[in-house]
């Protein structure tokens, strides 16, 4: 995804992908029922987890709005590093 691209819900990035929740969670090694949640937003997701899913979606943390809260671009004016 490009630059000024507003985050994507992970449900909308999922199906772009042409995965089910269950295809998703076999490619990253995670539960179905681990998507489901982080979808849902009922589970908070390690940066680990967080990276796994978007290296099998192809886009970046910032692209998925479940995790662009909680990872900021570097130099962003709320970032740890601004």
């Amino acid at each position: 995804m490009a630059g000024n691209t507003p985050p994507l819900p992970l449900h909308i990035l999922r199906t772009r992908a042409g995965l089910s929740q269950r295809e998703l969670a076999a490619k990253t090694g995670l539960h179905h029922l681990t998507i489901n949640a982080i979808e849902n937003r009922r589970q908070k997701t390690r940066p680990s987890t967080m990276r796994r899913i978007c290296d099998e979606l192809g886009c970046r943390l910032e692209d998925v709005e479940e995790f662009s809260e909680r990872v900021r671009p570097e130099g962003h004016p709320n970032s740890a590093t601004a």
